[in-house]
C-alpha cells in the first residue's frame, strides 16, 4: 500500500532529477548546434529573344523597253552583282587611317549558282571584327578582330580574341594568334603559327613552325608531324579555303591547331543565305563532317567580300551549336 508519505518522496526524486536534467542542458547548450536553415531563392531565368527577321531588299524595277522605232535603246544603270574574284568597284579612303573602306553595292538578285573562281583576289590589307556569342544567337560574349596584310608576297594574320562587357567580369579571357608565311600561287603557305593564351590568369603560348623544305611540322610542346602538301594552321585556312576548288561539293584539308596536325574532310553548301548585322550576305558553307560524338565546325565565306570569312560555328559532340562569331566589320584595301 502506498501511503502518501511515499508519494511525497517520489515526487522530491521527480523534481530532482528534472533540476538537473535543466541545468545539464543550459550547461552543453554552446556545443548544441542546429542546422542552419536555408531559404531556397527562385531560379534565376534568362530569357533570350530572336534576331528579327531581315528581310532582302527588294529586286530592281525592271525598265520598259523603248520602241525601236522612235527612241533609241537606252543602256540600263542596273548594276549586277560582282563574281566572287571580282575587286569590288566602289572604295572609299578613310583619310585618318591607312586603312580603306571597301563599299559593296547591296546584292539584290537571288545567288547565281557556281562555278567559283579557283583563285580569289586576296585585298593587301583587310580588318574584319566578329562578335563572339555563346550559342547561335544567345549571350555576347566577346569581340574577335582578324588583321590581314600582305607585303612582298609575304603574309601576316593577327587575331586577338577577348571576353567584353558583361561577360569580363565574370570571365577574363584573352586569347592572341599570329600566323606569317608566303602567298603562292595556290595561296597562303604558312611558316610560324604562334597562339598566347590567358585564361582567368592562367597563361599558356605555344608554336609551330613549318619547315616545308624537309616536309615537317614541328611544336613547341614537344613532337612533329609530316607535311603534307598545302597544310594550313587554325588561322591561316579561315583565309586560304577562298583560294581553293569550292565547286566540288566535298573537299579535305589539313590544318594545325599548334598541338597537332589533323585532317578535316569537308561538305560544301555553295548558295546559302546569311543573315549578319552588316545584311543579307550570299555565302559558301563549308562544314565539318564529324564523326558521332565528335565535336564538329562550321565556316561561312561571303561572295560579296571575295570569300573572306564573315561566320564561324563550334559544335559540341552532341551536335548544339557551343559558339558562334558573326561578322560585324569588313574593311579592306589594295594599296
Amino acid at each position: 500500500m502506498i501511503t502518501p508519505l511515499h508519494l511525497s518522496t517520489r515526487r522530491i526524486i521527480l523534481v530532482l532529477v528534472l533540476s538537473t536534467l535543466l541545468h545539464a542542458l543550459i550547461l552543453w547548450q554552446p556545443y548544441i548546434k542546429l542546422a542552419p536553415h536555408e531559404e531556397k531563392l527562385p531560379p534565376l531565368i534568362a530569357k533570350l529573344e530572336p534576331l528579327p527577321n531581315i528581310k532582302p531588299p527588294p529586286a530592281p524595277r525592271k525598265r520598259s523597253k523603248p520602241k525601236a522605232a522612235t527612241t533609241p535603246a537606252q543602256p540600263s544603270n542596273t548594276l549586277a552583282p560582282a563574281p566572287a574574284s571580282a575587286v569590288p568597284a566602289s572604295v572609299t579612303i578613310a583619310a585618318s587611317a591607312p586603312e580603306i573602306t571597301e563599299v559593296i553595292t547591296p546584292v539584290t538578285e537571288a545567288p547565281q549558282p557556281l562555278p567559283i573562281s579557283k583563285q580569289t583576289l586576296f585585298p593587301l590589307h583587310a580588318q574584319l571584327v566578329f562578335s563572339v556569342r555563346k550559342g547561335a544567337d544567345g549571350l555576347h560574349l566577346g569581340e574577335v578582330q582578324h588583321n590581314l596584310d600582305i607585303i612582298d608576297r609575304r603574309y601576316t594574320v593577327q587575331a586577338s580574341t577577348q571576353t567584353t562587357g558583361l561577360a569580363r567580369w565574370f570571365k577574363s579571357y584573352n586569347l592572341n594568334q599570329n600566323s606569317h608565311g608566303t602567298v603562292t600561287d595556290k595561296g597562303l603557305r604558312p611558316d610560324i603559327f604562334s597562339e598566347e593564351k590567358t585564361d582567368s590568369g592562367n597563361a599558356e603560348t605555344l608554336s609551330a613552325t613549318f619547315v616545308w623544305d624537309r616536309n615537317l611540322l614541328y611544336f613547341s610542346q614537344g613532337g612533329e608531324a609530316p607535311l603534307v602538301e598545302g597544310a594550313q594552321d587554325t588561322l591561316s585556312i579561315l583565309y586560304q579555303l577562298g583560294q581553293l576548288d569550292l565547286s566540288s561539293g566535298d573537299l579535305t584539308v589539313t590544318i594545325s591547331n599548334g598541338k597537332k596536325l589533323e585532317i578535316y574532310p569537308l561538305e560544301i553548301v555553295t548558295n546559302e543565305m546569311l543573315i549578319t548585322p552588316m545584311g543579307n550576305l550570299h555565302t559558301v558553307h563549308l562544314r565539318k563532317i564529324r564523326q558521332p560524338n565528335k565535336a564538329g565546325l562550321e565556316i561561312w565565306l561571303a561572295k560579296e567580300y571575295r570569300l573572306l570569312p564573315v561566320q564561324v560555328q563550334y559544335i559540341e559532340p552532341d551536335g548544339s551549336i557551343a559558339a558562334s562569331i558573326i561578322i560585324t566589320d569588313i574593311r579592306v584595301s589594295d594599296e
